[in-house]
């Protein structure tokens, strides 16, 4: 039995492809919502918060209840049962200033977070402004490559023709074929381009999962 051996075209524009909207807006939407770096930020920011509010609840009032219950007597026949609740109220007022210091380190980490947040967020619109834009050359370079090989196909086609005729020479049909390969190499580059661009988008975009 002989198989048979299909080509495959491993450059296609489906390559790279992620699932990222084409508008620049929504593209960018997307990117902040789920790139981990922000994401994480975020959290930091966010634990920060959640750190300095426990802190400042360090100062209400504590409400503590004891309770007891024993038996007293000088003899089994007379024991009585004694009782005991007691409610205590504490205020925390001086603790050497160290509250005021660990909610002080709190509030720099939050503002820390916030310019970080607000950094990547703008490094994150960036990157996918950057993305799109070599992506949109790309395919310009796709489209100028594409018709530089009909061209040089057609110069090809016109120079073996214009051999066999015996109006040219051999020099003419090997120069068109230097010319129809160089026009190849070109679409190669070009389809790579577009498809590193892809991918480029789809890690500005946060979509690098759904690469395909």
């Amino acid at each position: 039995m002989q198989s048979v051996i299909t080509l495959d075209d491993t450059l296609s524009s489906s390559l790279g492809a992620a699932s990222v909207p084409v508008d620049q807006d929504a593209a960018v939407a997307q990117a902040l919502a789920v790139r981990p770096e922000l994401r994480a930020e975020q959290a930091r920011g966010d634990a920060a918060r959640v750190s300095k509010s426990a802190i400042n609840s360090e100062l209400l009032p504590r409400l503590g209840l004891e309770g007891d219950f024993g038996i007293n007597g000088i003899a089994l026949d007379k024991m009585y049962g004694t009782r005991q609740i007691a409610v205590g109220v504490s205020i925390p007022l001086l603790d050497g200033f160290r509250r005021e210091g660990r909610a002080a380190e709190q509030d720099a980490v939050i503002q820390e977070s916030q310019v970080r947040q607000h950094d990547l967020r703008q490094q994150i619109a960036a990157d996918v402004a950057g993305a799109l834009l070599d992506l949109h050359s790309a395919a310009a370079q796709e489209a100028i490559a594409a018709q530089q090989l009909a061209l040089a196909v057609d110069e090809l086609s016109q120079a073996e023709k214009r051999f066999k005729a015996g109006v040219a020479g051999n020099i003419e049909v090997i120069d068109a074929q230097s010319s129809m390969v160089k026009a190849r190499d070109a679409v190669i580059d070009a389809r790579y381009s577009a498809a590193a661009a892809r991918v480029a988008l789809a890690r500005a975009a946060g979509a690098a999962r759904t690469l395909h």
